[in-house]
């Protein structure tokens, strides 16, 4: 079993449920220096609040590992994180994310699927779906 993201045209497998739960927490630390262990709504000892953070990639970090939707204007936004996360990141917190080329294969893969979602998604309207 797995999540499956899904906008219009596209679709990709965003990895088992503990794989993308690996990937919002790589995310999320090396974007944004923050464990999601200590965020409310995740590890049993969340002590943070979202409202504390200012950057589009809450959209992601924050949404149901299992369901829902991300809409257009909310894609705009995450796209612009993520672009902005790749293009100022990659070079220098990014790549110390993972433990070996093949898993920073997949993880720059998996950023590159969100960004051609959102895109999808702003180009046509259409919300990302969570399946």
């Amino acid at each position: 079993m797995g999540l499956d993201i899904s906008v219009g045209g596209y679709g990709f497998r965003a990895g088992s449920y503990s794989g993308f739960a690996e990937f919002r927490a790589v995310l999320a630390k090396h974007a944004l220096n923050i464990e999601l262990d200590s965020m409310e709504g995740f590890g049993k000892n969340g002590v943070n609040s979202w409202d504390t953070i200012k950057s589009g990639l809450k959209i992601l970090l924050d949404h149901s590992d299992c369901d829902g939707e991300i809409y257009p204007n909310q894609a705009k936004e995450l796209l612009s994180a993520l672009n902005y996360y790749r293009m100022d990141k990659r070079g220098t917190r990014g790549t110390k994310a993972m433990k070996s080329s093949a898993d920073n294969e997949w993880y720059w893969a998996k950023i590159n699927d969100w960004i051609i979602a959102c895109k999808e998604s702003v180009g046509t309207g259409l919300p990302i779906v969570f399946g």
